[in-house]
């Protein structure tokens, strides 16, 4: 080693072999001065190399001590009975583990390590007290630092501590409610949404358990985000001072037209009644149905708002929050003047239907698609399978006739009000209503769709729990009506009320589709101190870490409606960006300028959105965790996943790719250790 350093450092070994040849080298006098200073540079090379060494060992060793003080804290920390002799003894053999693992790199250095539990008192310190030999290459360079018994020794000593409970923990779990988490991972096992609630419930008791001796106070809250389609903030805040309870967001007039209203007059961004001067909003809408309420379910705000937390505040209307409204989409293709909408005989009616949705069984015992009996409808309540026909009443049972025949319409997936409420006709005369042509033109079926006039002078409001079930093509568990698509329970604000977040947990089910965009954002504002919840602690609190994990087990979906004559006016299903007709899924895409509507579109449109929140969360300061659960490979949000996750050590992501139960499993373990190692400070 000596020989190459001097090499290196330019001393070149002479032309010729042996002294003799250096003593005849023409360069005679800069070798004999070489020769004359070769003793002092092996003495600083030697030191050198001591100093390096040196320095690499009380690196190694330093770096070992800490790790075995952690991780006798962290095994403090987590046990039931932090005082007792069987943690102290758990916790001082954990670390003396990890100390000797760290000293692999020093294999002929003997070394001494003393931990002191402190009777399991985590919050007042972990201690450890350690020594070193490290064998040094040269002796007596060191003198002041060698073993007098032993001068090719170098004795070094050092310490940690370590407390627990430094910092207060905000963690916000979103987690997919969407109706695929109903079934098996593809390797086999319990229901996805069975083995999601159960890690979910066992990482908020071993984070309560590692928060134990935590002296601050609230030291860990937990907010829960449950999505599919769209995310609910809870019916109870209808009221709040962030919800658009005047209708003045732009989005009021998206899907309904106010202006077509004879009570309404404009008033600034919104409408209000003419009569009485009060707001219209959706609000007003659900609050003239029979037997209807909000359940909760908002819509995404207008893009860039849709993917930051900027406060809402009716200064800026479009960053108010709007509850979704499904409107009544009309009742057939060809226009409702054609239909006569009469009382008809009592039954029998269809009771059963075959594949072909003809009928198979009748109530009265008849067989076949085909009831002798003229005047009875082919199709019945909600085994017609949602399809947009108004139906008339019979006693307790509604039916379609024209003329006394059954009919069929073009089908609509969410038809659930006679479209001829309030219109005007021989015994409405006296009604001042406005309505679209009855042409049976797109463009009018469109327009029905958007008339709020009907929702008025308490409608009838028919099968709204069961319109849409049913569906061939529709995911499950959809329900009918203006909460169509609301299938999540409300999220949960920041609580430190645990027993209550893990009620929560288990209350979650699947259904609907997935929209992780809508997830992520609303997760990112349960952490925020400000508005719409604001029981985050300030951004600027040090000692207070905010973490987000996101879990799903697919890709982004909205769906384009296929086959039905909605297509043409709705294009694509209501969800959390309204209809596909008014283009706001592809507001802020990249290529909006081509955008088509296909699902494999909406899906890149919604993988950027997702993406773009996620950096806005961890600008703010904000850790993000995520998990993709059983998703297949080629699937994107695998990558948008991996994306939003913040950084680990070295080049490694805190993202999960895991395939089945047991990965899932991990995944849980592994993100609530790291993040109790955040509730340790040095």
């Amino acid at each position: 080693m000596l020989k190459r350093l001097l090499e290196n450092a330019g001393f070149k070994r002479p032309a010729k072999n042996g002294l003799k040849g250096f003593a005849k080298d023409d360069r005679g006098n800069i070798a004999l001065m070489t020769a004359g200073f070769l003793p002092p540079l092996l003495i600083i090379v030697g030191a050198a190399l001591d100093t390096a060494e040196m320095y690499r060992a009380r690196t190694v060793f330093q770096n070992a001590v800490d790790a075995a003080t952690l991780t006798a804290a962290k095994t403090i920390h987590k046990h039931p009975d932090p005082s007792s002799a069987e943690a102290a003894t758990l916790a001082t053999n954990a670390g003396e583990r990890v100390f000797r693992a760290n000293l692999t790199n020093l294999p002929n250095s003997p070394a001494n390590l003393v931990i002191d539990t402190n009777d399991g008192n985590c919050a007042a310190g972990i201690t450890s007290t350690a020594t070193l030999r490290h064998k040094l290459f040269f002796d007596g360079v060191y003198k002041a630092f060698v073993d007098e018994d032993d001068p090719h020794f170098v004795n070094l000593n050092t310490g940690s501590e370590v407390k627990c409970g430094g910092d207060t923990l905000e963690i916000a779990m979103v987690l997919d409610n969407s109706g695929s988490m109903n079934r098996a991972p593809n390797g086999g096992g319990p229901r996805k949404i069975d083995t999601m609630r159960s890690e979910a419930t066992n990482l908020v008791t071993s984070l309560e358990a590692a928060m134990a001796g935590a002296q601050q106070f609230e030291p860990l809250r937990f907010s829960l985000v449950p999505f599919s389609t769209m995310v609910n903030v809870g019916a109870n805040n209808r009221n709040s001072g962030w919800m658009d309870t005047d209708g003045i967001s732009p989005l009021n007039q998206d899907i309904l037209n106010w202006a077509q209203n004879p009570i309404a007059v404009q008033s600034g961004p919104g409408y209000v009644n003419r009569n009485t001067g009060d707001p219209l909003s959706r609000f007003t809408l659900y609050d003239n149905m029979q037997g209807v309420s909000w359940q909760g379910c908002v819509e995404a705000r207008p893009y860039p708002l849709s993917i930051n937390d900027t406060p809402a505040t009716p200064d800026n209307p479009s960053s108010m929050f709007v509850p979704t409204f499904a409107p009544d989409e009309p009742d057939n293709w060809n226009g409702f003047s054609e239909q006569e909408f009469q009382q008809v005989a009592p039954p029998p009616y269809c009771v059963r239907f075959n594949r072909e949705r003809r009928c198979r069984d009748w109530s009265d015992g008849h067989k076949g698609k085909n009831h002798p009996t003229q005047g009875f409808a082919n199709y019945f309540g909600a085994e017609y399978g949602g399809r947009g026909v108004w139906q008339g009443q019979t006693g307790t049972r509604k039916v379609v006739v024209n003329t006394g025949n059954a009919i069929e319409e073009g089908s609509y997936y969410n038809n659930y009000i006679p479209d001829y409420h309030n219109y005007p006709s021989s015994d409405q005369a006296a009604v001042p209503v406005a309505h679209p042509s009855n042409t049976g033109r797109v463009e009018d079926q469109f327009a029905r769709q958007k008339w709020t006039t009907k929702y008025f002078n308490n409608p009838p409001v028919f099968d709204v729990n069961n319109n849409a079930t049913g569906l061939p093509d529709g995911p499950a568990g959809y329900t009918g009506g203006p909460n169509y698509a609301c299938t999540v329970p409300p999220l949960t604000p920041l609580s430190a009320q645990l027993d209550d977040v893990r009620d929560n947990i288990n209350a979650m089910r699947g259904s609907g589709t997935t929209n992780v965009h809508m997830g992520v954002a609303w997760g990112w504002r349960t952490l925020s101190s400000g508005q719409p919840f604001d029981e985050g602690r300030p951004s600027t609190d040090g000692d207070n870490k905010k973490i987000m994990i996101v879990m799903t087990d697919g890709n982004n979906t909205n769906f384009k409606i296929k086959d039905r004559e909605d297509r043409v006016t709705n294009l694509a299903r209501y969800s959390g960006y309204g209809f596909g007709a008014s283009g706001r899924i592809f507001e802020g895409f990249s290529e909006i300028a081509n955008a088509e509507q296909k699902n494999t579109t909406y899906t890149k449109a919604m993988d950027e959105k997702l993406s773009q929140t996620c950096e806005n969360a961890k600008q703010d300061g904000i850790q993000i965790y995520s998990i993709a659960f059983d998703v297949p490979n080629g699937s994107s949000v695998k990558t948008i996943l991996e994306g939003c996750a913040s950084p680990d050590i070295g080049t490694s992501k805190l993202y999960y790719d895991a395939s089945d139960t047991a990965e899932l499993r991990k995944a849980f373990e592994d993100i609530a250790d790291k993040i109790a190692e955040l509730a340790i400070s040095k």
